[in-house]
């Protein structure tokens, strides 16, 4: 079966297919040209080309920032559990500090998840009252 792009692209938008030429890399070869020769026919205005191509520099720049972004989320990991990847000579308090206060607040939250559990459990199955709760905290 044959696929006649070139009749079906007709009725797209010139900037559907300067997208189509500019995302060459993700169409069949027969796709791009097909394109490449309906715009060719066409008189392109100046401003259709100017805004698909900034419609690429924007997605190309929030592409770069997401790979920067991913970078440095790497490095503070890295950076962050060192002492027990690459333990050196040097002793770095502070690095040994932040592995510690993470410990104790995972043991935290997972102690009290199991507290509230049992709280709300017990209030649910009617163990005792709301109001039993205000009167110990008082």
């Amino acid at each position: 079966m044959h696929f006649n792009f070139h009749e079906n692209f007709r009725q797209l938008a010139n900037a559907d297919l300067l997208k189509i030429v500019r995302q060459a890399d993700e169409y069949q070869p027969a796709a791009v040209q097909a394109a490449t020769d309906i715009l060719q026919e066409r008189k392109v205005p100046e401003s259709d080309i100017v805004e698909v191509d900034n419609f690429f520099t924007g997605k190309l720049a929030a592409e770069q920032k997401k790979i920067g972004q991913r970078q440095v989320l790497k490095e503070q990991v890295v950076d962050f559990i060192e002492p027990l990847l690459k333990p050196d000579q040097e002793i770095k308090p502070a690095k040994w500090l932040k592995i510690l206060l993470v410990v104790i607040a995972v043991q935290f939250i997972w102690e009290n998840f199991y507290t509230v559990s049992a709280l709300v459990y017990a209030l649910w199955n009617g163990f005792f009252r709301a109001e039993d709760l205000f009167y110990f905290a008082l």
